[in-house]
């Protein structure tokens, strides 16, 4: 269900129990200039607190008030949730002012080419993501990243070398490990229109951050929608471990592993897939 859909299920419950927008107003709190604002689509991101009020008015059961109240809710609100385990609500908080239409169903991938480069210390030093996407809507005009971060050390690893885009917001999701950076596209894609963007990140904290932490010993790279051409690299820039091991992961199933790799002359191993469907994901681990 769409934000705008929330609106009209809205004025369907209201109806259902034959009150006037004036009526749901006097009984659940909310003002009757909100509440038309709902059900026009004028108000697209109402307080969590407004729709309970209303949910409450309505005399919703609990699941029949959470459907009603998801359908409020962006679709890239929902799915983020959704993978974290918490209610769309309280993301929908957590990220005010996100653009519905960065929602990965709004486009797929031509290529995804992810190249992440290991610091002779054995931890991620910078990771090369370049993308070209395909967009399935009219007005296609902003891409949601999802990156690691590390709350224990308040280290946020920083986007660099951007092009094709440019970073118009961003949110820290310190209960979840994660950074959500909404990216803008130059223009508004058509419905079949490609576009080329890419980015670093730079994953070099001060040294004092790393000290007594292990070193990194495996990398995974997923797309929330599907990709044609999917490449993942590692280079590892002086010490190559012992044992290198490719693996795939298939929606929430669990990692399959294929025969171990040896890295070419520059340090550098590489896994391919093609034609991925929505949360297909790359990745290697290895040992030192």
């Amino acid at each position: 269900m769409t934000v705008a859909e929330g609106g009209a299920r809205l004025r369907e419950l209201r109806s259902a129990k034959r009150l006037s927008q004036a009526e749901l107003a006097q009984r659940s709190g909310v003002s009757q200039r909100s509440i038309r604002g709902l059900e026009s689509g004028e108000t697209r991101r109402p307080h969590p607190a407004t729709l309970r009020a209303l949910a409450a008015a309505l005399d919703l059961s609990e699941s029949r008030a959470a459907q009603f109240a998801r359908s409020f809710i962006a679709p890239v609100v929902t799915d983020m949730a959704d993978v974290l385990g918490v209610s769309p609500l309280v993301l929908q908080e957590q990220l005010p002012g996100l653009h519905e239409a960065s929602h990965a169903a709004n486009w797929t991938a031509d290529v995804l080419h992810s190249h992440q480069v290991v610091g002779a210390d054995g931890h991620f030093q910078l990771n090369r993501v370049h993308r070209v996407i395909r967009s399935t809507i009219d007005g296609l005009t902003h891409v949601v990243r999802l990156m690691a971060y590390d709350s224990a050390v308040d280290f946020l690893p920083a986007i660099v070398d951007l092009f094709g885009a440019s970073v118009a917001q961003h949110w820290l999701l310190a209960d979840f490990g994660l950074a959500v950076y909404e990216l803008a596209l130059p223009r508004p894609l058509m419905t079949g229109d490609t576009h080329a963007y890419g980015y670093a990140v730079d994953h070099s904290p001060p040294p004092e951050f790393r000290s007594g932490q292990a070193a990194d010993t495996s990398y995974l790279e997923g797309s929330r929608g599907s990709v044609n051409t999917f490449v993942v690299e590692m280079q590892f820039e002086e010490t190559v471990p012992s044992l290198i091991t490719p693996f795939t992961v298939i929606g929430t199933g669990e990692r399959q592993f294929t025969d171990p790799v040896r890295p070419d002359e520059t340090g550098t191993v590489r896994l391919q897939a093609h034609h991925t469907t929505p949360g297909h994901a790359l990745g290697f681990t290895w040992q030192w």
